[in-house]
């Protein structure tokens, strides 16, 4: 990018620039310098790779971070605390990896759980933490309590029994997960043992969340996924199906409590994105949504086809006589699971 220019092109919405550790910082303040004179901050998405806390500090507020990788492994926990500053500050990052080695500084260990904790944007987190149990324990937990990340990917991570323990609950809590990578490589606390142990929990804990539908777990012993934890996968993958037919008009009870439970899920919208776009996919989701509630009492099994009430005296309004939006938005708050069958 040059300093010297003769028009800015305002037909672009979005220029995506890439960003290196090994830019000297003169030509960072440069590139700065240059967003700011031509005033286009607001159209800039940066994919910055292990930049340094200064450049952080200069640019971090100027643009939008698209993603971001972080190395912390050298910082001291005051410049930690300024790498992460993107993650829950607002900036929209949507990806971003996170690299710690062992010694973990003081604190930066749950500088890191926080960001986690408090992200708002974040979409795909990939973790490469080669830290204590303790440490991990603690981003595990975090994650446990995130609501925006729908992609995790593990790597370079030791899991013993607390942080295989954490991970279980985490997968069982967090109902915004719906894609889980774990490659495993730690001869100390030896592949297999790690290989089976988190099968073995996992395979528990996927079928109490409904919403993950992709789980991976491999070393370098064994490329291949646990068949216990794929027999758990199948039924959540079965949920999806069946709410993406409801989406497409079927009215079987199955569908339709599948489509309830899942309408919120990301899973159901990636799977309408398949053969339309993503615009028509959240309006066709939000068609369904809407069928759902106007005819909440015909998929309870109250009415067949309409609710007739009785008059009442005094020219009460009946809820019959209410504007279908009306009866709609009131059903909305009705979870057809709660109905029994008699």
């Amino acid at each position: 990018m040059s300093a010297s220019y003769e028009q800015v092109n305002s037909t672009l919405e979005t220029i995506v620039i890439d960003l290196y550790s090994g830019m000297q910082v003169p030509d960072l303040c440069t590139v700065f310098d240059t967003i700011r004179e031509i005033g286009v901050s607001s159209r800039i998405r940066v994919d910055w790779f292990y930049p340094c806390p200064s450049d952080i500090s200069q640019g971090g507020r100027l643009c939008r971070i698209n993603r971001i990788f972080l190395d912390l492994a050298k910082y001291s926990s005051e410049d930690v605390a300024t790498l992460l500053e993107p993650l829950s500050s607002g900036n929209d990052v949507i990806s971003a990896c996170i690299r710690g080695n062992s010694p973990v500084q003081d604190g930066v260990d749950q500088q890191v759980a926080d960001a986690i904790r408090k992200t708002k944007s974040l979409r795909q987190l990939t973790l490469m933490l080669d830290w204590p149990e303790k440490s991990i324990v603690n981003v595990m937990r975090s994650l446990e309590q995130n609501r925006s990340v729908r992609a995790l990917m593990i790597e370079k991570t030791s899991f013993r029994t607390r942080a295989i323990k954490a991970l279980a609950r985490l997968v069982v809590e967090n109902r915004m997960l719906n894609t889980l990578f774990l490659y495993l490589e730690d001869e100390d606390c030896g592949e297999s043992f790690q290989y089976l142990a988190v099968c073995r929990e996992l395979a528990e804990a996927v079928p109490r969340n409904r919403f993950l539908t992709t789980v991976g777990v491999n070393s370098e012993d064994v490329d291949r996924n646990s068949m216990i934890i794929l027999d758990a996968l199948r039924r959540n993958s079965m949920l999806v199906n069946e709410a993406v037919n409801f989406v497409h008009g079927s009215n079987d009870r199955n569908h339709v409590l599948a489509f309830e439970t899942l309408q919120y899920s990301r899973t159901v919208f990636e799977s309408l994105c398949l053969d339309v776009s993503g615009a028509r996919a959240k309006e066709e989701i939000d068609k369904a949504r809407r069928r759902l509630a106007v005819n909440y009492f015909i998929f309870a099994g109250v009415v067949k086809a309409k609710i007739v009430c009785h008059p009442r005296p005094k020219r009460k309004t009946t809820f019959d006589k209410l504007g279908k939006d009306v009866r709609a938005h009131i059903c909305s708050y009705l979870i057809l699971a709660d109905v029994l069958d008699i």
